[in-house]
């Protein structure tokens, strides 16, 4: 087994022990009364891991956005953070050179830094007012698993304390790790059904809506950075803006459709691309009631079936994507060590 496959099965362990660090995430954040107005800041996979968050806190009627680090520090000052309460930076190593180039910018404002990261005791950790361990232990891999996994959760929890919903979810986010188990298992067994067609994923796009556009940006990250593939990520929305003619060059689709209620528009779009597209992909939460005509087999319906609220189902997804990304690089002949000599110049 590959270090990174290792990784992908380490992750229901390690957002069990963030679950069971919740009591003192809440001792952490009881000091705070403040929160009509967040700000997530991070970068690549961190950036990707506080769009559930902010989805969430905005349905619950706060103030929330997210910022790409790298684009604040050349195009923005301090003025644009003015307008916060609360500025959550998120940083996995905790030594992002442009997260700490924000603390700089923002550290005279009246504004309340909570910093999330693997290590507590870097520059981030030394700075922020509040610093949170996102429990995931060491990560060897260059391609993020645990470390995502574990900051998506935390910076949810984070969320409901803030929304006062966290008792009222408390049973669904302690469901999480073994549904996770879950679908690692699925997605092993339907990625092993998946790669018996010969399929071509470069050029390929990969699409959801909602919570779990995050997954999506990441899901992308993952393949293009283990597999070596070119894959674009794109909000399921945005196809009724032109993208959709993306396929007539035959690219290949992944389709991820959360339980919304606007669900059947969103199989629809599926099957309508699905008859443009050499091959596609379709992963439900849930079940879903198929009417697109025949497919052969250019298609493949695979169904994650787990109760989990919304929120929380791009999560579930995520691990089909890593796994094929493992596979893909096996199938090329990549070396680990290609990356890991990498990870750690990077890290």
């Amino acid at each position: 087994m590959s270090v990174f496959a290792q990784e992908i099965e380490e992750q229901p362990e390690t957002l069990k022990d963030l679950i069971d660090k919740i009591p003192s995430i809440k001792m952490e954040l009881s000091k705070i009364d403040k929160y009509h107005k967040i700000v997530f800041v991070g970068m690549g996979s961190s950036l990707y891991a506080s769009i559930p968050s902010v989805y969430f806190l905005r349905q619950s009627g706060i103030d929330a956005d997210y910022i790409d680090a790298s684009e604040a520090i050349r195009y923005f000052d301090k003025k644009l953070f003015e307008q916060f309460d609360i500025c959550v930076l998120v940083s996995q190593s905790g030594e992002t050179t442009e997260i700490l180039r924000i603390l700089d910018m923002i550290k005279e404002l009246n504004i309340l830094m909570i910093g999330v990261t693997a290590h507590v005791k870097s520059h981030l950790g030394a700075q922020v007012d509040i610093i949170l361990d996102i429990f995931s232990g060491e990560e060897k891999a260059m391609g993020t698993t645990k470390t995502h996994i574990n900051s998506v959760l935390t910076l949810l929890i984070i969320s409901l304390i803030f929304a006062k919903r966290l008792e009222n979810e408390l049973e669904n986010i302690q469901k999480l790790p073994n549904a996770l188990e879950l679908s690692i298992h699925k997605g092993r067994r339907n990625v092993e059904k998946l790669l018996k067609y010969s399929i071509e994923f470069e050029n390929s796009i990969i699409t959801t809506t909602g919570f779990a556009l995050g997954e999506v940006y990441q899901a992308a990250l993952t393949l293009n950075e283990i597999a070596r593939v070119n894959v674009f990520p794109i909000s399921t929305g945005m196809f009724k803006h032109g993208p959709i003619e993306l396929f007539a060059d035959k690219r290949s689709f992944i389709q991820f459709i959360p339980d919304v209620q606007d669900k059947n528009l969103l199989v629809d779009l599926g099957c309508n691309i699905a008859n443009r597209a050499k091959f596609s992909w379709i992963i439900s939460n849930s079940q879903i009631d198929l009417d697109c005509g025949s497919f052969d087999k250019s298609v493949i319906f695979d169904s994650i079936n787990s109760d989990l609220p919304e929120y929380l189902q791009g999560v579930l997804f995520l691990p089909y994507v890593q796994i094929l990304s493992d596979e893909i690089r096996k199938i090329k002949g990549i070396e680990e060590n290609e990356f890991y000599l990498i990870s750690k110049v990077i890290k």
